[in-house]
Formats: C-alpha cells, structure tokens, sequence
C-alpha cells in the first residue's frame, strides 16, 4: 500500500504520520518511537497490561467492560514483535463512538518501539473499519540500524 510518511518536528517524542493515499479509504496512523521503555510504558501505550494472565485496564486495574468488546491482536513483523489492543468506546455520542486501536511494534533483539494508536471505525458505521489496512501498513514496517560514518 502505497503512501508517505511525514515527520512530527512539533512532538518532544520522535516520530510521525503515515497517510494512506487519496481515494476511498483515506486516513492517518501515527508512529512514535519509545527507544528503551518499560513494561510499564508499553502497558501505557496500549491502555491494557495483563495481571495474573488476565487483561486489565492500565488506568484502573480493573477488567474491561463487556461492551467494549476488548480484544488483544498478536502480529509480527520483518524484525519485531507487536501488539495491539482494540476496544470500542462506550461513552458519548453513539453517532461518534469509535473502535480505538493501540499498537507498539517491540524491536527483536533492540531497544526501539514504535506504539501509536488512532480510531479505527465509527461503531454505527461499520463500512469505516481501517484496522485490517493499518495492521497492512504496520507489517510493512522494519526497524533499522542507524551507524554515524565519520
């Protein structure tokens, strides 16, 4: 899939955005980079960490709602392992509630990670759903070694 990738000068962290191409499905996954993070800021990230082999919320440490439909997505890649959480809000205006999707891509054998997260479909539109083109785009990702020539 094609598209660019514009880097956020503007964040303290490092990163940027992907944009899909103009068409039908047009929309934008954010990429930030969390060089060396901890469990507990990747369980940030994801807004989920697992407890006595069960997923909580990070913010609450309590289980997830029924409606919101929690799930946790496996996915690898070139050079990384990632996860992703999903969950569908269930607060506000039902028109505008959204599917939310966090992701961090943990560098094999490094310290990189890329997390993000962005909404993925609007609940009462099913037809929006992106998350299938957004795990597309973030398989494509490969982490890289940067060396300083001199």
């Amino acid at each position: 899939m094609s598209g660019s990738f514009t880097v956020d000068t503007s964040s303290a962290i490092k990163g940027g955005v992907y944009s899909s191409p103009t068409g039908d499905r047009e929309f934008s996954v954010p990429i930030y980079c969390y060089t060396g993070s901890q469990q507990d800021d990747i369980d940030s990230q994801l807004s989920a960490k697992k407890l006595n082999g069960h997923w909580v919320s990070a913010n609450t440490g309590t289980p997830f709602d029924a409606n919101e439909h929690f799930r946790v997505i496996e996915f690898n890649g070139t050079n990384w392992r990632g996860i992703a959480t999903t969950y569908d809000q269930n607060i506000g205006e039902e028109d505008f509630r959204q599917r939310i999707f966090q992701y961090c891509l943990l560098e094999t054998n490094g310290t990189q990670i890329l997390c993000g997260h962005l909404g993925v479909m609007t609940l009462a539109k099913p037809s929006t759903n992106i998350m299938y083109d957004v795990l597309t785009i973030l398989k494509s990702v490969e982490f890289v070694k940067q060396y300083n020539s001199k």
